[in-house]
């Protein structure tokens, strides 16, 4: 608007033409977002790790997320690997039901023979995703060396937020790299006496997060919680390293933020 132009207004609202767009502006961005929001938290996921170009050993562990309806799913019996013609059944090595998600290491029940496989779901499944949920091709390579960590992991920040759909907490954990890459990481989490374990998929830093964000996540500690935990590496071959020192945490609040 040009220097002493007049400024229309709303009638009984003083508001100018330029700031009702603007405000048109803001309602739209903001109810798209909380619309985007809204149908993340109500879909479904799935994520399946390592990445589908790494090569796996004959018989090999993979980690698998299923959030939202695909929950569900019975990763014990309708899941398999597939190559061609040939099929073989996975076992759980660990399952872990997080927050709005469920975690399963699985493994083949039997050592797979050099080829492309696919890790998908069976004919006889509740839920039917229409595709592989990962490829990779196996190798003849058995490896029984056992993982384990570069440097001794640390706890790292704390963190609360609150959000359109619910809260996020955050309890960092960093520098739980180890010397294979695409190895796992077993987390041990104690409260109040009671263990209860996680896989987890770090980032190539070592750093993964035992919390959770606004949809989905590991963990949903209370607020105030005294949390330790022990951490272990098991590569692909599900060979395990040696444990961590134990790293303590106190779970986030609204007012807790280290």
């Amino acid at each position: 608007m040009a220097v002493g132009a007049p400024t229309r207004t709303v009638t009984g609202l003083g508001v100018s033409s330029e700031g009702m767009r603007a405000l048109w502006v803001t309602v739209v961005l903001v109810s798209s977002l909380a619309i985007e929001a809204h149908a993340k938290c109500a879909g479904e996921w799935v994520k399946v790790a390592p990445a589908n170009e790494v090569e796996l050993p004959p018989r090999p562990h993979l980690l698998v997320t299923l959030g939202g309806r695909f929950q569900s799913v019975d990763v014990g019996s309708e899941l398999e690997l597939v190559s061609g013609q040939r099929r073989v059944a996975v076992e759980v090595v660990n399952r872990f039901k997080g927050y709005s998600q469920v975690v399963a290491l699985v493994r083949p029940v039997k050592p797979l023979a050099p080829a492309r496989w696919a890790l998908q779901l069976s004919k006889q499944a509740k839920q039917q995703l229409g595709r592989a949920l990962g490829s990779w091709q196996v190798g003849k390579t058995v490896d029984t060396t056992a993982p384990r960590f570069m440097s001794a992991p640390a706890a790292g920040k704390t963190a609360w937020a609150e959000y359109g759909c619910g809260p996020g907490s955050s309890l960092e954990v960093t520098t739980a790299a180890s010397d294979e890459p695409n190895a796992f990481v077993e987390a041990a989490v104690t409260i109040d006496g009671k263990v209860t374990s996680a896989l987890f998929a770090p980032n190539e830093r070592g750093d993964f997060d035992l919390g959770h964000g606004m949809c989905s996540g590991a963990f949903s500690f209370e607020p105030g919680t005294g949390v330790s935990v022990v951490l272990t590496p098991i590569d692909l071959s599900g060979n395990r390293g040696g444990s961590s020192a134990p790293l303590s945490f106190v779970a986030p609040g609204p007012s807790r933020e280290r």
